[in-house]
């Protein structure tokens, strides 16, 4: 600006406080440009480190599991994106390795981690450990990895059954709460249809139960027993968490009914009896009178060949850990 007589003192005051100002912001605009850039150039070096730790762990792995060691890849352990494994490996964390052999220790079970890994390597044909506390043991391991899928996997293939496939395991698995899916055989119809033949080995195991039963037109029905089998005499109301099922392997409409709440729920001897709804012991029939109620998440379906008169048909029962 160029100034003359005519600009009184004033004028130039307030132009220099303009000049002021503007130098200042300039300032600040300056200094938040740098705090950005400086930002940006740590996140960069940041992921730098994440890339150079993701290149360390391209080759082989050593695991110290418990004192067990393992030699597998990153490709394995970060197979399950969503697993603990993934994150662990992913080059997100800084992990320590032993100084020796520069592997990575993980306070768990050594010996189930086998099977873990056998999973990780190859999910589609993974086959279950047979001994029973192996498989407890990788129950709980695959929970701690959060590997949902070998869970799953896990409870299907411990339920032994002539009845069910897969997709009938899996429709009838979602009815129970989580923790109530693992299953052992203790009785079957080829062992005997009568009421005694039923209720000695069920007795005999004081454990709640599941019936399945397969109608001669192949409709698979039954009910859960969270009560203990043959514990009393004659109606009692039954557990809350009793429920009767139809899977609709044929409909493809699954149903679960709840007790309404009727005194006679559950008549606890000379075979199994919820309510006037389901009987099992020569004759197999479903008749929903007291589990009336449709639990949550399904909805209200005839039911189909319900009712099996005068055929033992196919049973199963099975007690629920």
């Amino acid at each position: 600006s160029t100034w003359g007589p005519e600009h009184s003192m004033e004028d130039l005051e307030q132009h220099t406080k303009q000049l002021f100002s503007a130098i200042e912001q300039k300032t600040k605009s300056l200094s938040q440009l740098q705090a950005d850039i400086t930002k940006q150039r740590k996140d960069l070096d940041d992921e730098k480190a994440r890339m150079y730790a993701v290149m360390r762990f391209s080759s082989k792995i050593k695991l110290d599991v418990g004192g067990v060691k393992y030699t597998t890849s990153r490709e394995t352990l970060t197979s399950i994106p969503d697993s603990l494994l993934a994150s662990m490996f992913s080059g997100r964390f800084e992990l320590e390795q032993d100084p020796v052999d520069g592997s990575f220790f993980i306070d768990r079970d050594g010996i189930p981690f086998r099977h873990i890994l056998n999973y990780l390597r190859d999910p589609e044909h993974f086959e279950s450990p047979i001994d029973p506390v192996t498989f407890s043991e990788l129950v709980r391991e695959a929970k701690f990895y959060c590997l949902p899928g070998l869970v799953e996997h896990l409870e299907l293939s411990s339920m032994e059954s002539k009845i069910l496939d897969k997709e009938m395991k899996t429709t009838l698995f979602k009815m129970f709460p989580s923790g109530k899916r693992q299953f052992r055989l203790i009785h079957d119809s080829t062992r005997g249809i009568t009421a005694a033949q039923f209720d000695n080995p069920v007795k005999a195991a004081a454990t709640p139960t599941l019936t399945i039963i397969r109608s001669t037109a192949g409709h698979v029905f039954g009910a859960y027993l969270h009560d203990i089998f043959g514990s009393g005499s004659g109606w009692i109301p039954g557990s809350p968490e009793n429920f009767l099922f139809a899977l609709g392997n044929l409909t493809k409409h699954p149903l679960k009914l709840l007790s309404n709440g009727g005194e006679f729920g559950v008549w606890s001897s000379d075979g199994l009896h919820m309510g006037d709804d389901l009987r099992v012991s020569a004759t197999n029939r479903c008749r929903p009178v007291t589990f009336t109620t449709i639990a949550d998440g399904y909805a209200s379906v005839q039911l189909v060949d319900g009712t099996v008169a005068g055929t033992p048909g196919t049973a199963e029962y099975t007690p629920a850990h």
